[in-house]
């Protein structure tokens, strides 16, 4: 939750909207109900911030990732433990967009 804080604090400055996105995957499918759970506590903290929830299911993050994005997105943040073979790092290998890592201690 420190890492979404920082994220909000940004998008206040930046004078931007958040999306919520959790991109539902068949190795580790969850239930709609279980994610919007979830997402419930930073909905809650996010108020104004959080403009739009999408869960989208897809066989492959990356892919999921490129659906979902539209061009008027500014950036992605994504919160990552700090493993070099990241699949935050595949993204900001892979994405055309700037992407805000925020290590999780």
């Amino acid at each position: 939750m420190r890492s979404f804080k920082k994220v909000l604090d940004l998008a206040k400055i930046l004078e931007m909207k958040v999306q919520l996105l959790f991109i539902n995957m068949p190795a580790n499918f969850t239930e709609t109900s279980a994610i919007e759970r979830k997402m419930k506590p930073f909905i809650d903290k996010g108020k104004n911030l959080v403009s739009r929830v999408t869960i989208h299911n897809c066989y492959d993050f990356e892919r999921g990732l490129a659906e979902v994005l539209d061009k008027k997105r500014n950036m992605i943040a994504m919160a990552t433990y700090g493993s070099k073979n990241s699949l935050t790092q595949s993204v900001i290998n892979h994405v055309g967009y700037p992407v805000l890592r925020l290590r999780i201690t």
